[in-house]
C-alpha cells in the first residue's frame, strides 16, 4: 500500500479557542540559503555480477529524529525496468528495502552499507555521494556486494533545495490543535537564460499549487515569477490576532498537515523532469495525496510536450504500451481484468495527460483515485525507452534519453 499522502486545496485556516498562537518551528529566516539536507542523487554502479545498474535516490531529514528517509528507484541497463526503493540512512549507515510496484508489503531485497560523500572538485558545495554494502535476498540465502558512486558533469544538472516550514500550536482547554505546513523546491545552479525561465517556472508553480496561503493571500509578484523570499512569506503566513482571529472559521479537526515536495523524476542528458508531490491531512482515517509533473529541456529551458517528442499518431500506440506496462507491474495477463484481477475501477485504462520521465522511460501518474481506490496508491505505468523507440521523434530531448 502506498502511504504517501494527499493535497487537498485549503479554503479556509482552522483555529480553535482564543489564546494566542505559538510559531514552534520558524521558517529560514535566510531565505536565499539552500538546504543541506535534502538530495536527490542519480548513481550508477553494480550488484554483485549482474550488469551496470543505474539508481535516483532522494533524500530528505525526517521530522525530530535527525535521521534521513531514502526513497527511490534502480534498475539493471540491462532490462530497464524500476525497482522500487524505500529506506533509511543513521549516521552514515543506510538500511534500504526493495519492493514490487504492485505490493509494497512484499519485500524482494535489501541493501545495507554506508552512504559516504567524498570531496568533488567539480562541485565544492557537496561531495560525491558513495553507497556500498551488501545486497540479501528477503529468505537472507544470498548475499551480493553493491557498490553505487554519484554520477556528476554536464549530463547531469547541479542543483540546490530550498526548504521552507512553519509549525503553529494552539491550545483549547487540554486539546492540542496544530497546523504544520512545508514546501521543498529545486533551484538550477548557474547561469544562463535557460536555467533562469526553468527556475522562474518552478517558482511560479509553487506558488500556483501551493495550498498553505493561511488567513492572508501569499504576496504576488510584481514583475514575474516570485522570489524565494515570497515563497517564504507564503509558507510562514501569519494566524491574525484579535478579532479577525475570533471570526475566523472553527472546524472539529484537531489538526492539519500540509506539504509540497518537489522531487526529481529524472535529472540527465539535459532534461529535467520534476514530480510536485503535495500531501495533506486535515482529519479522518487517513490523509490525500496527489503528483502533478513538469519536464523542461534544459538547453532552452522549455517545458516539453509530448506531441513534440513522439511521433505524430502516437496515442493509440503509447495507450497500449502503457496498459502493457501496468499489467507487468501488477502481474496481470493480457486477459485479466483491470478492475476485478487488477487495481482499477473500470476494465479499461485510458492515458491522462499527467506524463513525466524517468531513468528507465516514459511515465504516466495516477494519483489516488482516480482510476483506482486509496489502497492501490499512485499507479505509475512506465513504458521502457527501448520499447518505445519506433515512436520517438529523431532529434528530441527523449531520442537522447533513449540512446544507450
Amino acid at each position: 500500500m502506498n502511504l504517501n499522502l494527499l493535497t487537498l486545496p485549503l479554503a479556509a485556516l482552522l483555529l480553535f479557542g482564543t489564546s494566542p498562537a505559538r510559531a514552534v518551528v520558524a521558517a529560514e529566516d535566510d531565505a536565499e540559503t539552500p538546504s543541506d539536507d535534502h538530495r536527490s542523487v542519480l548513481l550508477e554502479g553494480r550488484v554483485g555480477d549482474h550488469g551496470r545498474v543505474r539508481a535516483l535516490l532522494w533524500r530528505q531529514p525526517r521530522r525530530d529524529d535527525g535521521g534521513y528517509s531514502l526513497k527511490g528507484t534502480y534498475h539493471y541497463a540491462s532490462q530497464g525496468l524500476a525497482i522500487e526503493l524505500w529506506g533509511t540512512i543513521e549516521g552514515d549507515r543506510v538500511e534500504m528495502e526493495e519492493h514490487t510496484v504492485a505490493d509494497y508489503s512484499e519485500v524482494t531485497g535489501r541493501f545495507s552499507g554506508t552512504w559516504t560523500e567524498e570531496p568533488d572538485p567539480s562541485a565544492p558545495e557537496d561531495g560525491r555521494v558513495r553507497l556500498s554494502g551488501t545486497w540479501n535476498s528477503p529468505d537472507g540465502k544470498r548475499e551480493l556486494p553493491f557498490e553505487l558512486v554519484e554520477v556528476r558533469g554536464k549530463e547531469v544538472a547541479e542543483l540546490d533545495f530550498y526548504f521552507f516550514a512553519e509549525e503553529y500550536v494552539r491550545r483549547r482547554g487540554s486539546m492540542r490543535v496544530e497546523r504544520s505546513q512545508a514546501l521543498v523546491l529545486p533551484q538550477i545552479r548557474g547561469d544562463g537564460e535557460a536555467i533562469d525561465r526553468v527556475n522562474r517556472r518552478l517558482r511560479t508553480l509553487a506558488m500556483e499549487i501551493h495550498p498553505m496561503q493561511g488567513p492572508e493571500q501569499p504576496a504576488q509578484p510584481r514583475d514575474g515569477a516570485p522570489t524565494l523570499s515570497d515563497l517564504s512569506r507564503m509558507v510562514r503566513a501569519e494566524i491574525p490576532e484579535g478579532k479577525e482571529r475570533e471570526e475566523m472559521e472553527v472546524t472539529f479537526f484537531d489538526s492539519m498537515t500540509f506539504e509540497d515536495v518537489f522531487e526529481i523524476s529524472l535529472n540527465w542528458r539535459g532534461v529535467l523532469s520534476v514530480r510536485m508531490l503535495g500531501s495533506s491531512y486535515t482529519g479522518g482515517a487517513h490523509g490525500n495525496s496527489a503528483a502533478d509533473h513538469v519536464t523542461f529541456d534544459l538547453e532552452s529551458g522549455l517545458e516539453l510536450k509530448l506531441d513534440k517528442l513522439l511521433k505524430p499518431g502516437w496515442r493509440d500506440a503509447v495507450r497500449g504500451l502503457a496498459e502493457a506496462a501496468l499489467r507487468r507491474s501488477f502481474g496481470l495477463k493480457s486477459q485479466d481484468s483491470l478492475n476485478d484481477a487488477g487495481p482499477l475501477f473500470e476494465d479499461r485504462f485510458e492515458l491522462n495527460e499527467n506524463w513525466h520521465l524517468t531513468p528507465e522511460g516514459l511515465g504516466f501518474c495516477y494519483s489516488p483515485y482516480e482510476i483506482g481506490p486509496y489502497a492501490a496508491g499512485f499507479i505509475n505505468p512506465v513504458i521502457r525507452y527501448a520499447d518505445l523507440r519506433e515512436w520517438i521523434q529523431p532529434g528530441s530531448p527523449l531520442e537522447r534519453l533513449a540512446t544507450p
